[in-house]
């Protein structure tokens, strides 16, 4: 098991779940950096902490993205209130 050092460029670390309690700020700046953060208890992994992959466009963007594309002449015909439909369901264009 791979314990957490301050300069440490693994890249996966086994932290156990105290020494997580203890560290929380560093293991999200670490995770935030790439590297991933295994969180174990009895030496079992129990969680992993990684970086978001990529951040999901909020519905005013994803809005303003489709609005965007119709004014660019796309064959969207919708209103502004079936896009907002649409995206409430789940649905992606």
């Amino acid at each position: 098991m791979t314990r957490m050092a301050p300069m440490a460029t693994t890249e996966q670390t086994h932290v156990p779940v105290h020494e997580a309690k203890a560290k929380f700020s560093e293991i999200l700046r670490r995770a935030g950096d790439g590297e991933e953060i295994v969180v174990t208890r009895h030496g079992q992994p129990i969680a992993r902490i990684t970086a978001p992959a990529e951040r999901e466009p909020t519905r005013e963007e994803w809005i303003a993205s489709l609005l965007e594309l119709r004014k660019r002449g796309a064959t969207i015909r919708a209103t502004r209130e079936e896009i907002v439909q649409w995206i409430h369901e789940g649905r992606r264009y």
